[in-house]
Protein backbone atom coordinates (compact mmCIF):
# COMPACT_ATOMS: atom_id res chain seq x y z
CA UNK A 1 0.00 0.00 0.00
CA UNK A 2 2.85 2.41 0.77
CA UNK A 3 4.27 1.89 -2.73
CA UNK A 4 0.91 2.59 -4.34
CA UNK A 5 0.38 5.64 -2.13
CA UNK A 6 3.38 7.36 -3.74
CA UNK A 7 1.63 7.50 -7.11
CA UNK A 8 -2.07 7.01 -6.41
CA UNK A 9 -4.80 8.02 -4.04
CA UNK A 10 -6.02 4.93 -2.23
CA UNK A 11 -9.10 4.49 -0.14
CA UNK A 12 -11.48 1.88 1.23
CA UNK A 13 -15.17 1.20 0.97
CA UNK A 14 -16.35 -0.69 4.02
CA UNK A 15 -19.59 -2.36 5.05
CA UNK A 16 -19.33 -1.56 8.74
CA UNK A 17 -20.96 0.31 11.58
CA UNK A 18 -19.58 3.37 13.36
CA UNK A 19 -18.57 1.49 16.52
CA UNK A 20 -16.47 -1.10 14.71
CA UNK A 21 -15.05 1.39 12.24
CA UNK A 22 -13.88 3.83 14.90
CA UNK A 23 -12.32 1.03 16.96
CA UNK A 24 -10.46 -0.36 13.95
CA UNK A 25 -9.21 3.05 12.80
CA UNK A 26 -7.96 3.89 16.31
CA UNK A 27 -6.24 0.56 16.91
CA UNK A 28 -4.75 -0.29 13.52
CA UNK A 29 -2.55 2.64 12.50
CA UNK A 30 -1.77 1.05 9.14
CA UNK A 31 -5.30 1.95 8.02
CA UNK A 32 -4.45 5.65 8.27
CA UNK A 33 -2.91 5.26 4.82
CA UNK A 34 -6.37 5.39 3.24
CA UNK A 35 -7.74 8.72 2.01
CA UNK A 36 -11.39 9.59 2.60
CA UNK A 37 -12.79 6.16 3.52
CA UNK A 38 -16.40 5.49 2.55
CA UNK A 39 -18.51 3.47 4.95
CA UNK A 40 -21.93 1.90 4.84
CA UNK A 41 -23.02 3.70 8.00
CA UNK A 42 -22.34 7.11 6.48
CA UNK A 43 -23.87 6.33 3.07
CA UNK A 44 -26.76 4.21 4.37
CA UNK A 45 -25.97 1.66 1.68
CA UNK A 46 -23.93 -1.53 1.43
CA UNK A 47 -21.61 -3.01 -1.15
CA UNK A 48 -22.60 -4.02 -3.80
CA UNK A 49 -25.26 -1.27 -3.96
CA UNK A 50 -24.39 1.48 -6.43
CA UNK A 51 -24.89 4.28 -3.91
CA UNK A 52 -21.86 3.39 -1.81
CA UNK A 53 -19.55 3.33 -4.84
CA UNK A 54 -21.00 6.60 -6.14
CA UNK A 55 -20.35 8.26 -2.78
CA UNK A 56 -16.71 7.14 -2.85
CA UNK A 57 -16.30 8.49 -6.39
CA UNK A 58 -17.88 11.78 -5.36
CA UNK A 59 -15.37 12.21 -2.50
CA UNK A 60 -12.51 12.08 -4.98
CA UNK A 61 -14.34 13.83 -7.82
CA UNK A 62 -13.16 11.22 -10.31
CA UNK A 63 -14.89 9.14 -12.98
CA UNK A 64 -15.38 5.40 -12.42
CA UNK A 65 -13.03 4.58 -15.29
CA UNK A 66 -10.14 6.10 -13.32
CA UNK A 67 -10.57 3.61 -10.47
CA UNK A 68 -9.59 0.07 -9.67
CA UNK A 69 -11.77 -1.59 -7.05
CA UNK A 70 -10.26 -4.53 -5.17
CA UNK A 71 -12.36 -6.79 -2.96
CA UNK A 72 -12.44 -10.37 -1.74
CA UNK A 73 -16.11 -10.80 -2.67
CA UNK A 74 -16.97 -11.28 -6.32
CA UNK A 75 -20.42 -9.66 -5.95
CA UNK A 76 -18.76 -6.44 -4.74
CA UNK A 77 -16.50 -6.44 -7.80
CA UNK A 78 -19.55 -6.84 -10.04
CA UNK A 79 -21.21 -3.90 -8.28
CA UNK A 80 -18.21 -1.65 -8.92
CA UNK A 81 -17.88 -2.83 -12.52
CA UNK A 82 -21.53 -2.00 -13.17
CA UNK A 83 -20.53 1.66 -12.71
CA UNK A 84 -17.49 1.42 -14.95
CA UNK A 85 -14.72 0.76 -12.42
CA UNK A 86 -12.08 -1.83 -13.14
CA UNK A 87 -12.29 -4.68 -10.66
CA UNK A 88 -9.88 -7.15 -9.15
CA UNK A 89 -11.07 -10.11 -7.12
CA UNK A 90 -8.58 -10.43 -4.25
CA UNK A 91 -7.47 -14.00 -3.68
CA UNK A 92 -3.97 -13.33 -2.35
CA UNK A 93 -1.13 -10.82 -2.26
CA UNK A 94 0.95 -12.36 -5.05
CA UNK A 95 -2.05 -12.65 -7.35
CA UNK A 96 -2.94 -9.00 -6.65
CA UNK A 97 0.60 -7.85 -7.43
CA UNK A 98 0.50 -9.77 -10.71
CA UNK A 99 -2.86 -8.29 -11.69
CA UNK A 100 -1.79 -4.73 -10.80
CA UNK A 101 1.39 -5.26 -12.79
CA UNK A 102 -0.57 -6.44 -15.83
CA UNK A 103 -2.60 -3.22 -15.56
CA UNK A 104 0.65 -1.19 -15.45
CA UNK A 105 -0.16 0.06 -11.95
CA UNK A 106 2.99 -1.42 -10.40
Amino acid sequence: AQTLKRNYRISIISNTDALHYNYIMQNFAVLQIFDHPTTSFETHSLKPEKAIYNQALKKFNIPPGACIFIDDKEENIVGAQSLGMAGIHFVGAEDLKQKLSSMNVI
